[in-house]
């Protein structure tokens, strides 16, 4: 779930509010409605497409009436060419739910009549134009050149040449197949996770944000480094019920930022810890982002089967954060929180028990019922608005539900067009048969080589992330990379979830880097320096995907219960180890700590390698950080950093 960019509410007329509000409440209507399974109990015949059709026609408008064509034009109203735009994008989709059925029977895949053609191709535009508002013009131009690959893949040299394709069977492509813009992709965001979204919107509407912030002070703000610790797990818990990064910063940032800038971190670090902890927000289960929805209609399996093996690495994740933030405190002497400054851990939980229970309600549903995802979004939402209802402090009203359907437009409106555009880039893939050269040229010009397969991916993913979003990242790679690397052997579910995790550091990544740029406007920094800081911190996102990939017993593949044990063991010791090489740990301008951190990250990645002749000596290693006590620190006036712990 994304949030927007800083923009407030009063910004918008109330009419702009009034349609976006409209069209919200009917896109939730139709999920509820699919969800419930409306269609087959009226006896009416509907399949996912036309599904997909309705949705698009009341999300894809949102895109052009919330999102401006440049910062010249007002919010307080909707330009000429908008009005336009919006009511092409609410039409056109409504065209196909129409012409479908006739659609199939005609092929209209392979010869367009000339009304389709024309619409396909005004309606191929309308997306690539939200999609550069809402995803940034290097992801609309992106989708645009592999949109339009079929067309031109026969220039191409060498083993990248393929078959050329007419205008009309390209259109076709996007317009009427399920591997275009109302394909998989749609799919799984429309009638699968817009619930999930309402559902975080009415968490954050309803103040989850500030509950478990203050849980997480009422524990950590007397520890060192208090406030970061804090901002650490709060994110973290969070995280469980939003899935976004973005949203987790808006929330809990707010709290966080201050108090840690109180406490003494740097702006720029403060706000980079917060961005760094709410990334892990789209890992983090039950509620992962859209990307982990995705993957799991993409690789056929239930989600709840991703939600799983996601926990453990997302916790290794919050664990190395934490470890990092700790060392950085310790390094710089950083104060606890006063007494006086943490809130009462148990009135906290008298007032906000409603959104623990709410949590497991989830949880319960989702792995212990097995139940349908959208369902458990729907029924979920139903238990936190009536639960809430009990205290006269947190009871919504007209007001509420009002923000509540406006914050999901806006959210709605943001992810609809880049959905949409990821559409585009599918099905330019899929026609031009780019995905299969690549996987053959990996296989053969790679030599088989599975780091090396690695290696690029990891480039490709870097890069990428400069500009495109995550989930474009991750359906892009998914189509060109996984098959390549599965077939080397390596486990599937694990080649998407190393993906997914290289995909995410595309909130981090400068220029884009959406997470940093919030948290450096609540923090006065600066949103560059912010930014690499948040990569620095987040860095064993990079690291991770590389122990379990080969090591798929910690996403519970191929599960046995001593080498999952020992697996968990040794990355626990692993991270908390390069965590200390990260950081550092020591008095300021020491070379005894230049030499402990080399020592840390050498001991770190040895415990990583699951060799254990190589594990001994990382045990000798982190054996000799730990009892080695640098003396000069006391002349200085310092703690003696071999005992502080």
């Amino acid at each position: 779930m994304q949030v927007s960019n800083g923009v407030r509410d009063n910004e918008y007329s109330r009419a702009v509010k009034g349609v976006a509000v409209a069209l919200s409440a009917c896109a939730v209507l139709l999920t509820i409605f699919y969800a419930l399974a409306g269609a087959p109990r009226l006896g009416i015949v509907m399949g996912s497409m036309q599904y997909i059709n309705l949705g698009a026609s009341l999300l894809l408008p949102l895109g052009f009436i919330l999102y401006r064509a440049n910062e010249r034009t007002p919010r307080n109203l909707i330009p000429w060419y908008d009005v336009i735009a919006a009511v092409l994008s609410f039409g056109i989709p409504l065209y196909v739910f129409a012409t479908y059925e006739k659609a199939l029977s005609s092929s209209w895949i392979v010869f367009p009549p000339t009304t389709a053609l024309v619409l396909g191709i005004i309606m191929s535009l309308l997306v690539l134009e939200a999609a550069r508002r809402t995803g940034g013009v290097f992801f609309a131009a992106t989708a645009a050149v592999l949109a339009t690959l079929p067309m031109w893949v026969h220039f191409l040299p060498g083993f990248l040449k393929g078959n050329e394709f007419t205008l009309g069977r390209v259109v076709g492509s996007f317009f009427i197949s399920t591997e275009g813009i109302f394909g998989t992709v749609m799919k799984t965001f429309i009638l699968t996770f817009l619930l999930f979204i309402f559902f975080g919107v009415a968490t954050q509407i309803v103040g989850a944000g500030k509950f478990f912030t203050n849980v997480a002070m009422a524990l950590l703000g007397r520890a060192t480094g208090g406030p970061a610790k804090a901002a650490v797990i709060a994110s973290s818990l969070f995280g469980t019920i939003s899935g976004s990064a973005s949203a987790n910063v808006t929330v809990c940032g707010t709290f966080t930022i201050p108090l840690m800038i109180q406490a003494g971190y740097k702006p720029h670090f403060a706000a980079a810890v917060e961005s760094a902890a709410s990334e892990g927000g789209i890992i983090m289960p039950p509620i992962m982002g859209a990307v982990a929805f995705i993957m799991a209609d993409f690789l056929g399996i239930p989600y709840w089967r991703v939600a799983a093996a996601a926990a453990i690495p997302a916790i290794l994740y919050y664990w190395c954060l934490f470890s990092q933030v700790h060392f950085h405190a310790v390094n710089h002497g950083l104060r606890k929180l006063e007494r006086s400054e943490i809130p009462s851990l148990r009135k906290t939980l008298l007032e906000g028990w409603h959104f623990v229970v709410t949590a497991l309600f989830l949880v319960w549903l989702l792995f212990v019922q097995k139940t349908n995802p959208g369902q458990a979004a729907l029924f979920t939402t139903i238990a936190l608005l009536l639960l809430c209802s009990i205290q006269k402090s947190t009871r919504p009203n007209l007001k509420v539900m009002g923000d509540l359907l406006f914050t999901s437009a806006r959210v709605f409106g943001q992810l609809a067009p880049v959905l949409l555009g990821i559409g585009l880039i599918i099905a330019g893939i899929n026609l031009s048969g780019l995905g299969m050269s690549v996987t053959q040229w990996l296989e053969t010009g790679a030599g088989a080589n599975v780091w090396l397969g690695l290696l690029v991916l990891a480039i490709a993913a870097f890069v990428l992330g400069t500009g495109m979003p995550g989930t474009a990242i991750y359906m892009l790679l998914a189509l060109l990379m996984a098959p390549p690397l599965e077939s080397l052997g390596l486990n599937r579910l694990a080649v998407h979830m190393t993906i997914l995790y290289w995909g995410l550091m595309a909130d981090l990544t400068p220029p884009t880097a959406i997470a940093p740029t919030i948290a450096a406007g609540y923090a006065g920094a600066s949103p560059m320096k912010t930014s690499l800081q948040a990569m620095r911190l987040a860095s064993v996102i990079y690291i991770a995907p590389f122990f379990f990939v080969f090591h798929p017993v910690l996403l519970f593949e191929q599960f046995s219960i001593r080498p999952f044990a020992y697996t968990v063991l040794s990355a626990v010791v692993g991270f908390w180890l390069l965590a200390r090489g990260f950081e550092g740990y020591g008095p300021p301008g020491n070379w005894n700590k230049h030499v402990r951190r080399l020592a840390a990250l050498a001991a770190g990645a040895a415990m990583l390698t699951m060799s254990w002749y190589i594990q001994v000596i990382g045990v000798l290693l982190a054996a000799a950080l730990l009892f080695w006590k640098p003396t000069e620190a006391k002349d200085n006036g310092l703690p003696v950093y071999g005992t502080d712990r």
